[in-house]
């Protein structure tokens, strides 16, 4: 069996399909292109959570993932797969389990706090307004992120954890410090 995320009414409802799909747009390690009348969703990025959910599926395959596809942590793609899906037992990764360090609220460019959550190598950032809303993945101090809004950011937790540094050179800091 392969798994294909095609748009909703092509899929039915309540089957290993749907399950399936459900979970991975819940997974914030998990990142991809939606799919359309046309085409299925492509995948750019795959979380934990989804690989476990992927291993305990009756899938074997999975369809349209992109050649560039990475992991939501610090492993390449590759070794996610052989150390969570293939192995007879699931095996930890570096860095899994643990909370990025910039997890916590921070303070935008409006003063605005904005709320970082983590586990597993992804990440969700949340504010009060819409636009504020992103999910993404960490790997040491790096946080990447897409934004609601598609908008693409990559930030830096200062070796103190009291600064994010954005690559647009916007810098929050941490609400409690």
């Amino acid at each position: 069996n392969t798994f294909v995320h095609w748009v909703p009414r092509a899929s039915g409802s309540a089957n290993n399909i749907t399950d399936l799909a459900h979970m991975l747009q819940n997974d914030a390690g998990t990142d991809l292109t939606p799919p359309t009348d046309a085409r299925p969703a492509s995948f750019q990025r795959l979380g934990r959570a989804f690989i476990v959910a992927l291993r305990n599926s009756p899938f074997l395959f999975v369809r349209k993932v992109d050649p560039t596809a990475i992991f939501s942590g610090c492993e390449r793609l590759s070794e996610a797969f052989a150390s969570l899906a293939f192995a007879a037992t699931p095996a930890p990764i570096q860095g899994q389990g643990q909370d990025w360090r910039g997890t916590g609220t921070w303070l935008d460019n409006r003063r605005s706090p904005v709320v970082i959550n983590s586990r597993d190598g992804a990440a969700t950032l949340a504010g009060r307004d819409r636009d504020m809303q992103a999910k993404g993945y960490y790997c040491g101090d790096r946080l990447e992120v897409i934004f609601i809004s598609g908008y693409r950011a990559s930030a830096v937790v200062s070796a103190d954890g009291k600064q994010l540094h954005w690559a647009n050179g916007v810098v929050w800091p941490r609400a409690n410090s």
